[in-house]
Formats: structure tokens, sequence, C-alpha cells
């Protein structure tokens, strides 16, 4: 599993057909194993494509993601924003887009237990990087964190 999973690994950095094949292929091999399968989303989650993001947000409508999974969501979320900061901290924002509605869906599920939407939110966030990404981060999380907030008082 080791050799298969550095092959794709590398493969995942080249991109193409071949590189989709090789997924598809993994996944058929070790469907049943949810540790590996975590190591599937993650690598996915860690291509440095323009691309990867929308990826990701495919990759939650994946039948072996659920939010309900810390495991999971650490695995893709977790990795997408600790392991690939060239598209979590994308200019146009929508890494950290990404970040935040996925904090407050698990926030929204996680009522009773705060802590456990708490650690994917934490990774890859320096807010004192770079005063444009700075700006950028508390931008796409202040309206909804409000909004949110907000809708919560009223109900």
């Amino acid at each position: 599993m080791t050799d298969s999973l550095a092959a794709l690994y590398t493969l995942s950095l080249i991109g193409g057909e071949a590189r989709e094949k090789a997924f598809a292929r993994f996944y058929g091999q070790f469907e049943g194993d949810a540790l590996v399968i975590d190591k599937w989303f993650s690598l996915q989650a860690m291509i440095p494509e323009e691309s990867t993001t929308e990826r990701v947000r495919g990759l939650m409508s994946h039948a072996d993601f659920s939010l309900a999974n810390p495991n999971r969501v650490r695995a893709l979320i977790g990795a997408f924003a600790t392991g690939n900061l060239t598209r979590f901290h994308a200019l146009d924002g929508s890494g950290y887009d990404l970040l935040v509605s996925v904090v407050l869906e698990l926030d929204s599920r996680n009522r009773r237990s705060p802590r456990g939407c708490s650690r994917p939110s934490a990774h890859g966030v320096r807010w004192s990087r770079g005063a444009r990404r700075s700006r950028r981060m508390r931008s796409s999380a202040s309206p909804r964190r409000r909004n949110s907030h907000a809708t919560q008082m009223t109900s």
C-alpha cells in the first residue's frame, strides 16, 4: 500500500487522465479500508491546481465522505487547509470561502459539542500572514459568522 500511495502522490502532481484513472483504481482496491481512503481524500485535496478547490467541494458529495466523520473531515478539509497552501490561500479567497462554509456547516450540526468543529478551522489559519490575505480571510469569515449568529438569535 505504501508504494501504491507514493505512486499515486506522484501522479497527483502530474495531472491528466492517467491521474484520474489511478485515483479510481486506488479507490477500488482499498474501498473498505477507512484509513487508506482518508489518504485517498487527502492526496486529492493537496493537488496544487486551480481546480482543486472545486474538486474538494465535489469530494464532499462522495458516498464515503461525511461531515459527521471527524477523521474524514480532517482528511479532506484539513489536508486542503494545511497541505495545499497555494490553493487554500488563493487570491480570489475561494479556499477561505470553502473552509468557512465547512466550519459553519459543522457548527450548525455540532451545537452540543462545539469542539468537534474547531479543529478544521484552526488548521492553516494564520491571521497575521500577509496583510492582503489576512483581510481576505477576515472578510470571508466575518459577514457569514455575523449572519449565522443573527439567524440563531432570531430563531
